[in-house]
């Protein structure tokens, strides 16, 4: 039996941020493309320079969290007021959703 959203959460089974790249997928196919270019990049710079190039990779990909925890919030926020308006009568703020 599949377990249910409530229950996998409180097991720590769900962990939106943790999934794996698709293969094929655009995003798969440009991270490939970035991978490639990186991998050039260093063969032609310095040591001081890969240590910059490493600091800016690793800022780029903190700011990609944070962005990626922001938008994830922002959604979640969304489609529970979406399903809040969902259950509404009326006008009123405060409407019994179980009637």
């Amino acid at each position: 039996m599949e377990e249910k959203i409530i229950q996998a959460l409180y097991h720590g089974n769900l962990d939106p941020a943790n999934k794996s790249v698709v293969r094929g997928s655009d995003y798969a196919k440009q991270l490939s493309i970035l991978d490639s270019a990186v991998d050039t990049l260093r063969e032609t710079i310095s040591p001081e320079e890969k240590e910059l190039l490493d600091k800016v990779l690793s800022t780029w990909m903190t700011m990609e969290s944070i962005w990626g925890e922001t938008r994830f919030v922002e959604g979640y926020k969304l489609g529970a007021r979406l399903m809040l308006e969902v259950f509404m009568k009326g006008d009123s703020q405060f409407a019994d959703i179980w009637e």
